[in-house]
């Protein structure tokens, strides 16, 4: 009977051993998706300046939106981006913000909102 009672004590606490262990894990990989999903935005951030200095290669102005980029290249007969491109991996529509002298492309980050502390941007200096 003794040992009964300590064979369920010891699956008693493997189990919540393992309960912990899975805990901490989902954590982790939680963390490195969140880091992976912003790497991949500020990556395509820097896929839409490349295709911003196309577009004002090709055309002679630069975009005033991002819906300006799926304009058709009159040299390829292509889009400057891909419809799937105007998103960042959180499915949140890409920003543009053209000023006098830069242009700022904006993701909303993982909230999903523009404006708020998670927002991932960068700005590149217009060349006129």
């Amino acid at each position: 009977m003794q040992g009964v009672k300590t064979l369920k004590m010891f699956v008693c606490i493997m189990g919540a051993i393992l309960v912990l262990v899975t805990g901490l894990a989902t954590c982790a990989y939680q963390g490195q998706m969140k880091s992976l999903r912003i790497r991949q935005t500020e990556a395509d951030i820097r896929a839409h300046f490349m295709s911003i200095e196309l577009y004002r290669e090709s055309l002679g102005r630069y975009p005033e939106n991002v819906s300006d980029m799926l304009t058709v290249d009159p040299v390829d007969h292509e889009s400057f981006l891909q419809p799937r491109s105007l998103l960042d991996v959180w499915s949140n529509r890409f920003v543009y913000r053209v000023g006098p002298a830069s242009i700022e492309v904006v993701s909303a980050g993982p909230d999903g909102r523009i404006g708020t502390g998670d927002d991932i941007k960068a700005n590149c200096g217009l060349r006129r």
